[in-house]
């Protein structure tokens, strides 16, 4: 085998030569040919260049710059400031080649009650189209690829996002197109045509998916909280994609998209720069809707201040999931049921116990999922998936908005077991609080810091974390701060919360064959009186 490469090897300027350390080196690597000087050429016969010490650098190369890191007490620390139109700008550093931009806009769809549902559906997958300073793809694709940037937005309950990652010294022409695309995009008709197919592929792909993350959980809010704010749908209504044009999009813009509802915000650029941009690009920007009224609706809804309202209730869909994958190797029939109850806003003095709730509940649907271990301890583990066979997947989660909360459970299983399914359910919340051992909340606690820091290492995650917070409390509280705050955590107080939660009426979702699902009236009962025999299941062995 040496020997074959060595005939392959041509060697014209220099030898390469053995370097033997001790004899057992050399004895270790006998065997090996050698391989000889060619022509008689040494080593210090090439050319300079190649003599130059690692230490030292080349010649005829730009000069590298470094960056001095001045030590500070948090390194999260973030410069805030407000202009005369309430535009709120926030920056954060970040060294490094690239940066990340953008805005976040205080609107989404539970704002849409006056408003066609899915209108911020559209917003999203309309997203970065044209516009009156870029009015074609070519344009855009250009401008993007010049600077290196990537774009994205997303919609969500509460907040319409607009980001791009680019280097850090154009990101000015990068805040310029997305400025243009907020305020003066042109919704042409072939625009709104491609976009109501994209929307209806969307909606057919949320509507068919073996494990229908998305769609549980919209269901799950409709059904705490009916037909107000967060309650309205995501996803945009089939129904509504003919409806939806571009006198309903500017007018939602024109409602929604006010100075005092946008931040903007950076991570990676320099905090006066982001100022001088913003008041180029988004306070001398007259928008569109300003400027040709006669694009808008006749009558125009003003802001839905409305406060989120928790009803709790019940959404059951009946529906065939027995072949829902054309895989050689089919997909398991699963019925999936959501159960949750009421938990607090952002702004609540009980969000980190529910933070810490969740983290100490866990959960999934895969025993390697994140790597081996990860969470397998966690009590969705070792009290549901570990001794109950028959549940498929079983995953908490606490969403938190800024006038209210919910925490709930996601859960699958064969049809036939749907309802032992939710007595586990009912049993892991009545006993939520008991046992909290000093190990195990430590543990969560461990797994909630480590998720947190290791996410705030990417720029985008940072940028939403900087921007949604200043758009929902005005503040951005630092990592460190929620750091030392999870610390303080006690049993008593995730007690305190989970006799909060508790208290409300529980929401449920079933969707699938739901023929051995119990009535709801019965499992609020159940929960009311904290009594399992209520559910009339077959015996589980509850520990």
């Amino acid at each position: 085998l040496y020997s074959t490469m060595l005939h392959k090897i041509r060697l014209s300027t220099f030898s390469c030569r053995r370097f033997v350390t001790s004899p057992t080196v050399l004895k270790s690597f006998s065997s090996i040919p050698q391989l000889h000087v060619v022509n008689d050429k040494h080593l210090n016969d090439l050319p300079d260049a190649c003599k130059v010490p690692l230490s030292v650098p080349l010649s005829g190369l730009p000069e590298a710059t470094y960056v001095t890191v001045v030590s500070e007490d948090d390194p999260f620390k973030a410069k805030i400031s407000k202009l005369n139109s309430g535009l709120r700008i926030a920056s954060e550093k970040k060294y490094g080649e690239f940066c990340t931009i953008g805005a976040v806009v205080d609107a989404g769809s539970r704002y849409e009650a006056l408003f066609p549902s899915g209108t911020s559906h559209f917003l999203e997958k309309l997203a970065f189209t044209s516009c009156e300073k870029f009015q074609t793809s070519e344009e855009i694709v250009k401008t993007l690829e010049k600077h290196g940037a990537i774009v994205d937005c997303q919609h969500t309950k509460d907040g319409i996002i607009y980001a791009a990652s680019c280097r850090t010294d154009a990101f000015k022409p990068v805040l310029e197109f997305i400025a243009d695309v907020m305020f003066n995009p042109i919704f042409s008709d072939s625009e709104l045509h491609t976009a109501r197919q994209v929307v209806e592929s969307n909606i057919e792909m949320v509507n068919t998916k073996p494990e229908p993350d998305d769609l549980l959980h919209d269901l799950i809010h409709a059904a705490a909280y009916r037909d107000n704010t967060l309650g309205l749908p995501k996803f945009c209504p089939l129904k509504n994609i003919a409806q939806i044009d571009q006198k309903t999009l500017l007018s939602f813009m024109k409602t929604y998209y006010t100075p005092d509802r946008i931040v903007v915000g950076g991570v990676g650029v320099d905090h006066d720069q982001l100022i001088e941009a913003c008041n180029e690009y988004f306070e001398q920007n007259v928008p569109v809707w300003k400027r040709r009224p006669e694009l808008l609706l006749r009558q125009i809804p003003d802001v839905d201040r409305s406060t989120a309202q928790y009803t709790g209730g019940e959404i059951r869909i009946e529906k065939d999931l027995s072949n829902i994958t054309m895989s050689v190797n089919p997909f398991p029939e699963l019925a999936h049921v959501v159960m949750g109850f009421e938990s607090c806003s952002f702004m609540d003095e009980d969000f980190l116990c529910f933070s810490l709730l969740h983290s100490l509940m866990g959960g999934g649907g895969s025993f390697s999922a994140g790597g081996p271990g990860k969470g397998m301890y966690t009590r969705l583990y070792v009290n549901v998936l570990n001794r109950h066979h028959f549940i498929y997947n079983a995953t908490s989660f606490n969403i938190s908005y800024a006038d209210t909360g919910i925490f709930f459970i996601r859960a699958s299983a064969h049809p036939n077991h749907i309802d032992s399914l939710i007595a586990v359910l009912c049993s892991e919340f009545f006993r939520m609080k008991e046992n909290l051992h000093t190990e195990e909340l430590n543990r969560a606690k461990s797994q909630i810091k480590s998720s947190l820091m290791m996410n705030l290492e990417q720029r985008p995650v940072i940028f939403e974390d900087l921007t949604r917070q200043i758009l929902g409390s005005g503040v951005r509280k630092s990592p460190l701060q929620f750091l030392e705050d999870i610390d303080k955590l006690k049993a008593d107080d995730l007690i305190r919360a989970v006799d909060r939660m508790l208290n409300s009426r529980v929401s449920l979702v079933g969707y699938g064959t739901l023929k051995q699902m119990q009535a709801y009236d019965l499992i609020d009962r159940a929960i009311v009186n904290r009594d399992l025999k209520l559910l009339k299941t077959p015996k589980l062995y509850f520990t």
